[in-house]
């Protein structure tokens, strides 16, 4: 995960937004590996909301002080956690 994946939620913990490309139709398969589907499982969780732009892009926000509270706390503190992970792990595989 990049850094630029939590700048954007620290975007919207701050109750800006942020513009992407959203699908509705992942399964649990799809959950892993790309950071475009954690996007789209916070929105299709109502843990964000949002429009759709001209063109076809996702405009997305936090919809309110309730989930704002578990963003802040919970998912932020989740990708703290695997970014860490992550880095752990590549670390690891680098000295092989």
């Amino acid at each position: 995960m990049s850094s630029t994946t939590a700048a954007e939620l620290e975007q919207l913990a701050e109750g800006g937004a942020v513009r992407k490309k959203i699908s509705e139709t992942l399964t649990y398969r799809d959950m892993d590996g790309m950071i475009d589907n954690l996007w789209s499982v916070l929105y299709t969780t109502g843990y964000l909301t949002g429009y759709v732009d001209r063109d076809g892009m996702y405009i997305l926000r936090i919809p309110n002080r309730e989930v704002q509270e578990i963003f802040e706390t919970d998912i932020i503190d989740w990708f703290n956690r695997t970014v860490r992970q992550d880095r752990e792990s590549g670390e690891c595989f680098h000295q092989l």
